[in-house]
């Protein structure tokens, strides 16, 4: 890594602010992070950048005049600025595929043999005109789309076991074009779609990135999309954010807050939020990021999250694109603005999700079922209560909890009779004789226990 970049990337590390001095651009506040442990993700980057031995030797990428390093660190920039600061990239380890992509299915080379890889004089040909516009060869328009053969990278890096070695939480995929791959996809036992097709393997669950040297504007996308999936799933949504005119809104009090969240003009005339990774709360199309029509929208809302109100703002692309330049890409500063308004403080609400969606985006896991085990249901007056549960995730995993004190922000324990049971001072306290339940709600999921409390 050069030390420029690596000059860079302690300034962005340090900051944890925009970048670039040319412009002021709404970020969400910080409450309460303070309570907050940071996540360090853990990346295990490969690169697949072959030597061309033809161009003395050099890398593919030099070839193409593409940078690497800086594609992975503006990715360890976004990801550190948008979290506020919540999950840190620790890049644990580099190492080199001195190969072309393998696909599936084999293509036809240059020199008339059948291939499942490009071999160097085809690719050179297939970028004889420069990069744009390599797509149209006969020869690319002849590889299936996400052809890219994903067991031939787990094997010959080790992966799963690697990872179930606790190597790594996640793989970047830095590559040179023609690559195929899915932007984003899931390999473990529980895998599944996050925008690629999941590969199922005896191994923890984890995320395979693509980070394009050629479209660096692009892979802070790629974690958009695969961060839609991943939160789809969790809130079970029903919004289908894409489709023109898709959803009809009566009340935003009734959606989910990842619903709520999503909202956009084109989707939902006259309900506007934050949008989508493709439409900002004013796009009339696909990626259209500067648009100046005004429209009113409550992406102002989520500033004081959890304390949503309905507040709207009259916004334009002034909001999330208040300047360009070569660094900072439409794109990327939409991404920038529309991940870091997300939830991102402590607690839980009412039906037990996290304020905190960086848990989710990190692991890709929640909740799946609530267990509680038996325990003491009976109770005398004054005496504290705890309740014991298991919680089964969706990855497998599997948590014993003890509900001892409740902090103010958790809103996830609802007592049917509060005359009988209340929460003092942060405790489950017997009040009165008589009985009643508790439910203890996770990622909508719940255990219910039935207290009796006597004289």
């Amino acid at each position: 890594m050069k030390k420029s970049h690596l000059l860079v990337l302690l300034i962005f590390t340090l900051s944890g602010v925009y970048s670039c001095r040319t412009g002021r651009q709404y970020v969400a506040e910080r409450p309460l992070l303070d309570t907050i442990t940071p996540k360090i993700l853990k990346v295990l980057v490969i690169e697949q950048d072959p030597f061309l031995k033809t161009k003395e030797p050099i890398r593919a990428s030099v070839f193409l005049k593409q940078d690497k390093d800086s594609a992975v660190i503006d990715l360890i920039d976004d990801i550190y600025f948008s979290s506020h600061g919540l999950v840190k990239v620790e890049l644990v380890k580099k190492e080199h595929l001195d190969e072309f992509a393998t696909f599936h299915s084999p293509i036809t080379l240059v020199n008339g043999e059948k291939s499942r890889t490009l071999d160097e004089a085809t690719w050179l040909e297939i970028m004889s005109k420069g990069w744009w516009g390599f797509w149209e060869h006969p020869i690319v328009k002849d590889i299936r789309p996400y052809s890219y053969d994903y067991e031939y990278l787990l094997n010959k890096f080790d992966l799963v076991n690697r990872r179930n070695r606790g190597e790594f939480d996640e793989v970047w995929l830095v590559n040179v074009d023609p690559q195929n791959s899915y932007e984003s996809m899931m390999v473990g036992s529980t895998a599944y779609w996050i925008n690629g097709k999941e590969l199922i393997k005896e191994a923890h669950n984890f995320k395979i990135m693509n980070v394009s040297i050629s479209r660096p504007d692009v892979n802070f996308e790629c974690f958009g999309h695969a961060a839609e999936n991943i939160l789809d799933r969790v809130f079970t949504s029903r919004y289908k954010s894409y489709q023109k005119n898709s959803f009809t809104v009566e009340d935003i009090n009734d959606l989910n807050v990842w619903e709520r969240f999503l909202l956009n003009h084109y989707a939902t005339p006259g309900f506007a939020s934050a949008g989508n990774v493709h439409f900002a709360p004013n796009s009339e199309r696909d990626y259209d990021w500067e648009n100046k029509t005004p429209v009113e929208s409550s992406w102002i809302d989520w500033l004081d999250y959890p304390y949503l109100t309905g507040k709207t703002k009259v916004s334009n692309s002034d909001d999330w694109v208040p300047f360009k330049n070569k660094q900072f890409s439409s794109a990327r500063q939409h991404h920038r603005w529309w991940f870091s308004l997300m939830p991102h403080i402590t607690g839980r609400t009412k039906d037990g999700f996290s304020n905190n969606w960086w848990d989710y985006l990190y692991s890709g896991d929640y909740v799946t079922k609530i267990t509680p085990e038996p325990s003491n249901s009976k109770y005398k007056r004054n005496r504290l209560i705890t309740l014991r549960f298991t919680l089964e995730y969706q990855s497998g995993k599997v948590e014993n909890k003890t509900l001892q004190t409740i902090a103010s922000d958790e809103l996830n324990v609802k007592i049917a009779d509060e005359t009988i049971v209340r929460i003092e001072k942060g405790q489950l306290k017997a009040v009165k004789a008589g009985s009643t339940t508790i439910r203890v709600y996770y990622d909508n999921q719940y255990a219910e226990f039935q207290i009796n409390v006597s004289r």
